[in-house]
This record gives C-alpha cells, sequence and structure tokens, in this order.
C-alpha cells in the first residue's frame, strides 16, 4: 500500500499528480479507513499517512474529503441492467437487485451516510454522485415508459420525476440504512420514520447540537432523536470501545447510526471531569458542526469503573453478584471522593458547558439547554421511612438536586437573551444500562426513544414561555407541562 512519495511533487500546479500509484494507493487508503472508522472520523491526514504520501498530494486531485470519499466509494459506474424480462414486477425486482449491489458493498455502507448528509447542502456534489448512475438511471427510465406503454403502469407516471426522487439525498439515505436484525445480509432499508407514513419534519434542520454521554443510554437515544429532526449533533463521551459488558456502546457506534439514517454527526471523546476535556469538546464541536445551539447536559456518574485511556487494554470485568444485582450502595459505604464525582460530572461539566456554549446562543438570538435530572433528586423525601427497601442515591441524587437549581439560575440569567433553559425528569424508570446494573426490575417503566422525543420537544419550546422548568417527559409529550406557566413569583414545580 504505502507509496514512494519522491514521485509526488514532479507535476506542477493543480490537477491530477502524474503517478497512477499514487492515485491508487490513496483511494485504497480511502477505502479502508472509511470501512474501520466511519466517514465522520476519516481526515485527509489519515488517508495521506496510510497511503505513504502528503496532504498536498492529495489536494492536487481531490478539492476535498467529500470528492475523495465520493471516487472511493464509487470508482466505477453501476453495471447496466439485463434485458428486460418483459413485465414490470420482474424488472422492477431486477432495479432493486442492482441497486442492492451498489449500495451494500462495505465501503459504499461506511461512505454514503456522510456523503448524504454533505450532498443535502452541496448541489453539484449531488449532481456528482449521481452522475455515476446515469447508465442506471437511463434503464430504468427506459423500463418504466415501457410499462406505460403496454399499459402495466398507470399513463400519468412520470420516468423524469421518479428518476429525480430516486437521486434525492432522502433517497440516498433510505439506502445505506442496514436492517440489524435481518438473516439475509445486504438487504437495505429506511430509517422507521421514512418508511411507517411518519412525516419527516426535521424541525432542527440547520441547528448544531452537543449532546453529553452520548454512548449509551438516554444519551444516545437524545443524539439519535436530534440527528432525526434535522440537527448536526456532536456526540460525546469517554467511550471509544466497550470495556465492560455492563456499558455496551460507543460514541462512534451512536456516530455510525446517526449516519446510517442519512444524518450529520461527530464523535468527540471527552473526560467531563477534565477542564481541558471540557473546553476541547466545545471548540472541536463548534469547529465541526457551527456555533451551538442546542446543549443536551446527559452524562452522569453510574455505574462504577472507568474506561481505559485512549489505547490501552480494557481493564478485566468485575464478576458479577451471585444475585445479578449489586443492589444500591448505601451512605455509610459511598466515600467522599465518589460522592464528589457525581457532582463533577453532572454539575460541574454541566455549569462549564453551559458558560461556553451559550455565546454561541446570544450570537445567534436563541438557544436551547435541556438539563437530563431525575427524581432521585427528590427521594426518599421526608422521613420517618417504614420501608427502606428502595435505597437512597446521595451522590446521584444529591447533583441531579443541584442541576436542577442550576437549571432554574441559568434560566433566570439568559431570560433575555431567548434561550430557554429547562430540566427533563422520567417521569417512569427507563432502564438504561447503568441503571439496569444496580435496580432490581421494575414493574412499570418507559422506553429510552419516548424519553428522547420529550427531549426533542424541549428543544423547540419558546424560551418566554417554558424556561426554568423541571418538568417529566410525559408531561412534556402529552402537552400538559404548558399548564403549569409560572407566574411571576412562584416557585412551582411539576413532579
Amino acid at each position: 500500500m504505502k507509496a514512494d512519495p519522491s514521485s509526488l511533487d514532479k507535476a506542477p500546479g493543480a490537477g491530477r499528480p502524474r503517478d497512477p500509484r499514487i492515485d491508487s494507493a490513496i483511494l485504497a487508503a480511502t477505502a479502508e479507513l472509511l470501512v474501520q472508522i466511519g466517514y465522520s472520523n476519516l481526515s485527509l491526514a489519515a488517508v495521506a499517512e496510510r497511503a505513504g504520501t502528503t496532504k498536498s498530494a492529495l489536494y492536487r486531485r481531490w478539492s476535498s474529503k467529500a470528492e475523495l470519499v465520493h471516487e472511493a466509494a464509487f470508482p466505477a459506474a453501476p453495471t447496466a441492467l439485463e434485458a428486460p424480462a418483459g413485465d414490470i414486477a420482474a424488472d422492477v425486482a431486477m432495479m432493486l437487485a442492482a441497486t442492492r449491489d451498489v449500495f451494500t458493498t462495505p465501503v459504499v455502507r461506511a461512505a454514503l451516510p456522510g456523503l448524504v448528509a454533505d450532498m443535502t447542502a452541496d448541489a453539484e456534489l449531488n449532481a456528482r454522485v449521481m452522475s455515476r448512475f446515469t447508465d442506471l438511471f437511463v434503464a430504468v427510465r427506459a423500463r418504466l415508459r415501457e410499462a406505460v406503454d403496454r399499459g402495466e403502469a398507470h399513463p400519468d407516471v412520470d420516468p423524469d420525476r421518479l428518476i429525480e426522487l430516486i437521486g434525492e439525498p432522502p433517497c440516498c439515505g433510505c439506502c445505506c440504512a442496514r436492517t440489524k436484525s435481518s438473516t439475509t445480509p445486504g438487504w437495505i432499508r429506511p430509517p422507521r420514520s421514512w418508511c411507517t407514513g411518519d412525516p419527516v419534519t426535521r424541525r432542527l434542520a440547520g441547528r448544531s447540537a452537543l449532546v453529553t454521554g452520548a454512548s449509551r443510554g438516554l444519551g444516545r437515544a437524545i443524539a439519535l432523536a436530534l440527528a432525526a429532526e434535522g440537527a448536526a449533533v456532536a456526540v460525546a463521551g469517554r467511550t471509544e470501545q466497550v470495556w465492560d459488558d455492563r456499558l455496551p456502546g460507543t460514541i462512534g457506534e451512536t456516530v455510525a447510526d446517526i449516519e446510517a439514517a442519512g444524518g450529520r454527526a461527530i464523535a468527540v471523546r471527552a473526560d467531563l471531569t477534565e477542564h481541558d476535556d471540557v473546553a476541547r469538546l466545545v471548540t472541536q464541536a463548534r469547529d465541526a458542526l457551527g456555533p451551538i445551539t442546542i446543549l443536551v447536559n446527559n452524562a452522569a456518574f453510574t455505574a462504577p469503573g472507568r474506561p481505559p485511556v485512549p489505547g490501552a487494554q480494557p481493564h478485566a470485568k468485575p464478576p458479577r453478584p451471585t444475585d445479578g444485582k449489586p443492589g444500591w450502595p448505601g451512605f455509610l459505604s459511598i466515600p467522599l471522593a465518589a460522592y464528589r464525582r457525581h457532582f463533577e460530572i453532572s454539575v460541574f461539566a454541566a455549569y462549564e458547558l453551559m458558560q461556553l456554549a451559550c455565546p454561541d446562543m446570544i450570537a445567534a438570538g436563541r438557544g436551547w439547554v435541556v438539563n437530563i435530572t431525575s427524581v432521585a433528586s427528590r427521594l426518599p423525601g421526608d422521613g420517618p421511612y417504614p420501608d427502606r427497601s428502595g435505597g437512597v442515591l446521595p451522590g446521584y441524587g444529591g447533583a441531579k438536586a443541584a442541576l436542577e437549581h442550576l437549571t432554574q439560575c441559568a434560566a433566570f440569567d439568559l431570560a433575555g437573551h431567548n434561550i430557554a433553559v429547562n430540566a427533563l425528569a422520567p417521569s417512569k424508570p427507563i432502564l438504561t444500562p447503568g441503571l439496569a446494573y444496580y435496580a432490581r426490575e421494575f414493574a412499570d417503566t418507559a422506553p429510552s426513544d419516548e424519553f428522547a422525543r420529550a427531549a426533542v420537544e424541549l428543544a423547540l419550546v419558546d424560551a418566554a414561555v417554558v424556561t426554568g422548568r423541571t418538568i417529566g417527559h410525559r408531561e412534556v409529550l402529552d402537552g400538559s407541562f404548558r399548564a403549569f406557566r409560572r407566574e411571576s413569583g412562584e416557585n412551582s414545580r411539576e413532579q
């Protein structure tokens, strides 16, 4: 794979490098890296290093990452369709098979989601990608016209308009989302909202969001929901590899799922207990996606342990207790360092992230902060306590209570800038991986995607009406939370 870089700089000015071996090495390196790390994490520097060349050599031939990926993923146009079968049903089956063969190669699966996002904003790129399918589209158009002539298709069918629709970026996004449960490798499906009749409103199109703790659980669900509504999402977390079977999911997997549905996202590894990581997180998100107008502070300290530093091997997984659940840790058994860590992640990091992101919102003239809280902030409540079977969460609950107060303080100070700051709590338990490790089985729970839909709604509220509130997610979804509009001087709470 390594090429001799000494031959790169012999062609003066712009244009294709004179040595075709360099082109081949670059395209092969791009294809390999796409499969290994995905579109969002691919950089021209990484491609140049893998190919044994320089970034300047890449830029002489390809003006952008999207152009390079386009050529690496589609090195040749799809083969033309076979001879017509004689009836429209067989012809359509043949067309679908040809399309499947194009879109289900590993490289195209890795490349197309990111390309779709870029194609949406770049008409020239969209035209170049679609030009690879000219012969296929010509054949499809001819088959449709023949079907109309034979009376098998409605005479009002417009083949040209149908081809135009097939070439739109949303249709391409449908073609690259795989069915994880399928037992037949290679088959493809559109995202759920594109195939069930649910409207794709994309109410957050043009906005950039940052979600912490997004490698799994509620954070992951919220990131996916925001992206489905059109937001570009910075997926933040510590986990780049699964290091403990109690905590499945990585930031890269969340990004891959967003891209597979035609969305735009980047993965940013950040330890929220480290000041430099918090600052870098905001800078990296802003540089990649633009000014941040939606911030979701979701990260919390739940299951014990922490992932290894980048590049290190995962630690051995601790054995599970014999009864399968360790139960809640008691107050007397929690050291101060662990108690403090809850506040570092849930409160101090949220405080700093709001201070760093809100200037973007002020400049934009609007913004939304959603702080994820919990009923644990109000437990165990007033004593005495005849039933103590449930346990308490002094660190987790205490940090969430502080976050709710911080929500009100921030909302008060930002009220003049059209920025809504609210806290969102599950109305019912949601068995995320962290909670499931500790908790007994609950009789009545809510799914994480339901909670995520409520988070999206809070990223759309009018800051003049809904701010400084702690709201249950079911109250958001049924609209009843608006009935609790706070009057001046009151200190109401929905839960």
